[in-house]
């Protein structure tokens, strides 16, 4: 009777996050639905954007943020601002896993995938935040705690058990940690939506996404857990659909406002610091991350999903890209027992795109009256 129990109780929790596995789109979420940010903010700026988008919708409903990648601590400390600066300054923010140090030879050798063309470690993190609210804004970084991320992840996952959707906007370092820590979590967490995964060419993975690649060995054990439900925001998927903050067009007006808020006002400057950074690589913003914060709030923003089985070969070797393109990725159908969700196509991007604009726009003239985009009714 307890293993039957057991059963019938994950099952619960399962299809209360997901439709039943004839259909890949995800079905609504529980009304009780609380939401956990995992991020690297601080690269590229698309994660505050996302920040910003999503507070607008949900802030109330955000449980904690755990941070990762290079300085989680100041990371941290510039989230901590943002959310305060949004109206959620009692939002719980915990430094997650990554490297302490300001040390391009320590960051290359804990991430040694990450794409140089980047330039590592950026060296503007949160520079733009200093120029507006002072050099003092960040200094509350020295009042986060190494890794204390992990244990307040674990925590928030009982606590709202089967309610809980963890947004993984940066590598998985964090969630696989918790995960090792204590396995039983897998099967509480509502969803995990990841922006991450591989860009096709001719059908095929051709190239892992940066959030992907950065820490494969995390990846391949979060995407293989067959007991955590998880949805994949396929960077293709993104790619395709175009969401972009155009450099000439949107940014540009933004940065004309001579009303900005101050929070306005530095966000905008980080924009100008990534896109200056980022050129030669990506050219306007891409908004990766908003459009996988709505889809953790909008269920119904997924138009087509594929359930699918992830192998990663030689993931512990070294976790070089060449390693796992060069045939190292086995991507199959998964029908019989789905628990991972590729995400390939949204219902009306551009009005998740608009959404976010409108966002920033309410940032650039505060007092000016800028409606939402209906995105539950889509």
């Amino acid at each position: 009777m307890k293993v039957k129990a057991g059963l019938l109780s994950f099952l619960f929790l399962v299809t209360k996050c997901f439709a039943a596995s004839v259909s890949p789109v995800l079905s609504p979420l529980p009304n009780e639905a609380v939401f956990w940010i995992d991020t690297d903010v601080g690269f590229d700026v698309d994660d505050l954007i996302a920040m910003v988008a999503v507070t607008k919708h949900a802030g109330s409903r955000i449980v904690g943020v755990s941070t990762t990648l290079y300085r989680p601590d100041r990371k941290a400390a510039l989230t901590k601002l943002v959310l305060g600066e949004l109206g959620f300054p009692n939002v719980p923010v915990f430094a997650g896993l990554g490297v302490y140090q300001d040390s391009e030879s320590k960051f290359y050798s804990i991430y040694p995938t990450w794409p140089k063309q980047f330039g590592a470690p950026y060296s503007k993190q949160g520079l733009a935040f200093e120029n507006v609210y002072g050099k003092s804004a960040l200094s509350t970084s020295k009042d986060f705690v190494q890794g204390e991320a992990i244990d307040a992840l674990i925590s928030a996952v009982h606590q709202h058990s089967g309610k809980l959707v963890v947004m993984a906007l940066g590598p998985l370092t964090n969630i696989a940690a918790a995960l090792k820590r204590d396995p039983s979590i897998a099967k509480e967490i509502c969803r995990l939506d990841v922006m991450g995964g591989w860009f096709l060419k001719d059908g095929k993975p051709d190239r892992l996404g940066y959030n992907t690649l950065l820490d494969i060995k995390a990846s391949a054990e979060v995407f293989g857990n067959s007991k955590l439900q998880t949805v994949i925001i396929n960077s293709q998927a993104i790619k395709d659909a175009n969401m972009r903050i155009k450099r000439d067009q949107e940014y540009s007006q933004l940065t004309k406002s001579q009303e900005k808020s101050k929070l306005g006002s530095a966000l905008f400057q980080d924009m100008g610091n990534w896109l200056d950074h980022s050129k030669n690589t990506m050219g306007d913003i891409v908004l990766a991350d908003p459009i996988t914060a709505m889809v953790a709030v909008f269920p119904n923003l997924v138009a087509t999903a594929r359930t699918i089985n992830v192998t990663f070969l030689n993931a512990s070797e070294g976790n070089q890209q060449n390693s796992v393109m060069n045939g190292g990725l086995q991507v199959k159908d998964e029908k019989k027992s789905p628990h991972l969700y590729l995400v390939e196509t949204f219902r009306s991007p551009e009005l998740v795109r608009e959404d976010v604009i409108r966002s920033l726009q309410k940032l650039a003239k505060p007092k000016a009256s800028v409606p939402n985009v209906d995105l539950g009714s889509l």
